[in-house]
């Protein structure tokens, strides 16, 4: 294969540098309270104070504001919200932390095959580890030239949330933070351990988050830098051109299709284990749910945030399935080959199976007390 040729498959294999990962979702409302209007009459007295010299006390009737008449399901639903919120409160203080934890240990069956085969590809990887060197500084000026960088002392709350999340996965560096504004909320990375890494964050994504959830996005894309998805997918989509060159010279029919199925699938596995990562985090599935549910249509107002139901959520992606499995939804499926993610109601059922298992409940015995931060 001549220069030319490896590098116009270097440079469209480079497409594949980022990765934008949007949890999706949808809420409840509360129904008003039932208010009833009241008439108080009160005395009133002239403006210096004094009675007026030979008449009588004037009283007139005057109309307040209504008095609210709270019902009793209110009154239920607002302890039962302040229970839940409490025993949320309890369980992030209850966390734990994973010394010396590997990317296999929490990475999807796919997404750790799809590793453990690419290291036969070394001289291919070596090449994309290069060429992500040579474009990491030019990502590094345009964070610098239009974002915010997160530190210590600008946007400490958020940078205290970055902190605590890499010292959970046990992640050696703490990667640079930039909020972008942009009204579509949502979050990347260069999954690359370079001189610089990074995690970009939208500013619609931190308005519409609590900070239990956005921890659990940046957690997300530290479950990509952990595991440097974006080198080994585009090792994989080299790899895939390479193939596909090839059958084409040998008149295979089939192969562009085929090998790009393989890296959407790879692509697709690997957001199943950077959900992971977010419930190794958060430790409870209650939270990386309701970011899913938030982003696919949801608001951070109390009016709908404190009654999202993931049980509810589960329950439709059980319903989405059925249909799923008819005819017109294989037929519907079929283009979700080509995605890079997975449903978010797919990825919602895919973590709380995990969450569920032997292998998650393992891993949370042997963690070890994480230190709260004040």
């Amino acid at each position: 294969m001549g220069v030319g040729t490896f590098s116009s498959l270097l440079i469209l294999s480079l497409v594949l540098l980022g990765y934008v990962e949007v949890t999706q979702g949808f809420m409840r409302g509360l129904a008003p309270l039932s208010r009833t209007p009241r008439e108080l009459t009160v005395q009133r007295r002239t403006s210096n104070g004094n009675r007026r010299r030979g008449s009588d006390t004037q009283s007139s009737p005057v109309q307040l504001e209504a008095v609210p008449m709270v019902s009793a399901s209110a009154v239920q639903t607002e302890a039962s919200t302040t229970k839940t919120n409490e025993d949320k409160k309890k369980r992030r203080e209850e966390r734990v932390k994973f010394p010396f934890l590997r990317p296999e240990r929490f990475q999807h069956p796919r997404d750790a095959q799809l590793m453990r085969q690419l290291k036969a590809a070394a001289p291919l990887e070596a090449a994309i580890r290069f060429g992500f060197s040579v474009v990491e500084p030019l990502f590094t000026l345009q964070m610098l030239s239009s974002a915010v960088k997160v530190s210590e002392r600008q946007m400490p709350k958020i940078h205290s949330l970055l902190v605590e999340a890499c010292e959970i996965l046990d992640i050696g560096f703490v990667p640079e933070l930039y909020v972008v504004q942009d009204p579509r909320p949502n979050a990347y990375t260069i999954a690359f351990q370079g001189k610089r890494p990074f995690i970009a964050v939208h500013s619609s994504l931190v308005e519409l988050m609590d900070p239990a959830e956005l921890q659990a996005v940046i957690a997300h894309e530290l479950g990509h830098l952990k595991c440097e998805h974006s080198v080994y997918i585009s090792t994989a989509s080299l790899a895939a051109q390479i193939a596909e060159v090839v059958a084409s010279r040998l008149g295979l029919p089939g192969a562009a299709q085929a090998t790009e199925a393989v890296v959407r699938s790879a692509s697709q596995a690997a957001e199943f284990s950077c959900d992971r990562a977010a419930l190794l985090v958060t430790q409870d599935p209650d939270v990386v749910v309701s970011a899913f549910l938030k982003l696919l249509g949801g608001t951070r107002s109390p009016f709908f945030s404190d009654t999202l139901d993931v049980d509810e959520f589960l329950q439709q992606a059980d319903e989405y399935e059925k249909i799923a499995a008819s005819p017109m939804g294989r037929l519907f499926n079929l283009e979700r080959i080509f995605a890079t993610h997975p449903l978010p109601l797919q990825r919602g059922k895919e973590m709380k199976r995990w969450f569920d298992s032997r292998e998650f409940q393992g891993l949370l015995r042997r963690g070890t007390p994480l230190k709260r931060r004040e």
